[in-house]
């Protein structure tokens, strides 16, 4: 019963209400900024399979069904699917990878043949260089979709023209992946992020890069970019040479 205690309490509880309702307006904020970003990613996604489609379509639709043809078709169902997976991987919480022995002679003509795909009508050119000789154990599947997307991620960002080159050493302890473009580069700022979901930094729909981490991080490695503007892009992933 002291005087202007019912005023005090009363002002107590006022702020506490004041305090909930910016939590659930910010709740709603970050709600409305989470949905527009998933609904522009799937805008795009549906954009990337609707281009497919439709370049499928125009070949089957010609009369004239040649072999080069075909293999047009062909290259696009493979991009396509390459889509699908990377939509699958980044639903499931986890990665499972099968990792098993393969030479590093293997693992170059698997990613010269996906990367030569991928630059197919482009002005795109590649270089694989193996330093090393012997086998290393990582699931090669899923390895030539990490370099598949670092491929596509690098053509976007070269605009169809420029070059893209894959390095690969064995090091003491783990097996070193270096990817690098010389297109524009990636701004500091979008670096530290740029494999969150849909946060792409003008390379893809954003779900590529995220999906290449998980697989890198299924096989017990790491994926690092190092970029400065106007001076190409570098990714270099780690994947320790006892994973089993």
């Amino acid at each position: 019963d002291l005087p202007g205690f019912e005023d005090a309490r009363m002002q107590y509880v006022q702020g506490i209400l004041d305090s909930l309702s910016l939590v659930l307006d910010n709740m709603r904020r970050v709600e409305s900024v989470a949905l527009a970003s998933i609904g522009q990613a799937a805008a795009e996604i549906v954009h990337d399979i609707n281009h497919h489609c439709q370049v499928i379509k125009a070949h089957a639709s010609s009369g004239q069904h040649s072999v080069e043809r075909l293999r047009l078709i062909e290259n696009e169902t493979g991009l396509m699917t390459n889509l699908a997976l990377d939509i699958l991987d980044f639903a499931r919480e986890n990665v499972i990878v099968n990792p098993m022995a393969v030479s590093l002679e293997s693992v170059k003509d698997a990613f010269n043949q996906d990367i030569g795909s991928a630059f197919m009508n482009t002005d795109m050119r590649h270089l694989i260089v193996v330093n090393s000789g012997g086998d290393i154990r990582i699931d090669l599947e899923r390895f030539r979709r990490v370099c598949l997307n670092l491929a596509r991620n690098a053509m976007e960002a070269c605009h169809g023209s420029g070059w893209f080159r894959v390095e690969i050493e064995i090091g003491s302890d783990a097996v070193i992946m270096v990817f690098e473009d010389d297109g524009p580069g990636i701004d500091p700022s979008m670096q530290e992020k740029l494999f969150e979901p849909f946060a792409s930094g003008g390379r893809g729909t954003g779900l590529g890069l995220a999906v290449v981490r998980r697989i890198v991080s299924a096989h017990g490695g790491d994926i690092r970019v190092y970029s400065t503007p106007g001076k190409g892009c570098r990714f270099v992933a780690m994947v320790p040479m006892n994973f089993v």
